[in-house]
């Protein structure tokens, strides 16, 4: 099992589950893309090489996945024939017992750790929490990416 949800300014909310031939994502805000903005990612080279790729369209259509504005509610991979997660089954009526197998078990998991995911971070933490990250060194970009999560979630994104 495994959660996500904020990384310094970037709000998210994913749950997961694996098996040793399943994983199964649930998105929570499938409404955001993939690459949210984030102050500390973005500056990796990694990152910045995979832009630059992007836009100078240097990537395949597997490739240019990671960079779709929006994100799938739920994801399921066959790790075994898809050990790279490129081929989302989780519409396919051929996988709905594994589909629901796994809903299943991350419901539980949810349930019996008692997981608070699903309330939102109350923005008055959010604002204090932001306010301590940028009183040690203000950073624009940060701000920038706090104004950007703050809009998205007015929006309902």
């Amino acid at each position: 099992f495994s959660a996500r949800d904020r990384a310094d300014e970037t709000v998210d909310h994913i749950r997961s589950v694996r098996t040793a031939n399943w994983k199964y994502i649930r998105n929570f805000l499938p409404q955001r893309p993939y690459l949210q903005p984030n102050a500390y990612k973005d500056h990796k080279p990694c990152v910045i090489a995979l832009r630059d790729a992007e836009a100078a369209g240097r990537l395949n259509d597997e490739q240019r996945l990671i960079f779709a504005q929006t994100r799938p509610p739920e994801e399921l991979y066959d790790l075994v024939a898809d050990p790279w997660e490129v081929h989302n089954l989780a519409v396919d009526t051929k996988h709905a017992e594994t589909l629901e197998e796994l809903r299943a078990r991350l419901d539980r998991w949810m349930e019996e750790t008692n997981d608070q995911g699903h309330i939102p971070e109350p923005e008055s933490r959010y604002d204090a929490d932001m306010a301590a990250y940028q009183g040690r060194k203000p950073n624009p970009e940060i701000a920038k990416n706090i104004a950007v999560m703050k809009q998205w979630a007015k929006e309902g994104k």
